[in-house]
C-alpha cells in the first residue's frame, strides 16, 4: 500500500498533496498551503467520514480519501 508513504499534513503544510486535500475537502482557495481554513474543511471531512477528529491528514485520513 502506498498510503503509509503519503506525507502527513497539517497547519503549515505546503505543495501539492495540500492542493489534492483542498479540491478534496472543498477548501477555498486552493493555494497550495495549509492553513486554517483548511483545517477546519479537514475537520468537517473527518466528522462527516468518522474519523478521528484532528485537522490533520494522516493515514487514516488519507485512507478515506484515496478508497472513497
Amino acid at each position: 500500500s502506498c498510503i503509509p508513504k503519503m506525507p502527513t499534513l497539517r497547519i503549515g503544510s505546503k505543495g501539492q498533496g495540500v492542493e489534492f486535500v483542498q479540491a478534496i475537502v472543498m477548501a477555498q482557495p486552493i493555494d497550495d498551503d495549509f492553513g486554517p481554513v483548511t483545517r477546519e474543511c479537514v475537520i468537517d471531512y473527518q466528522m462527516m467520514k468518522n474519523l478521528e477528529v484532528d485537522g490533520i491528514v494522516g493515514q487514516q485520513t488519507w485512507t478515506s480519501i484515496v478508497t472513497a
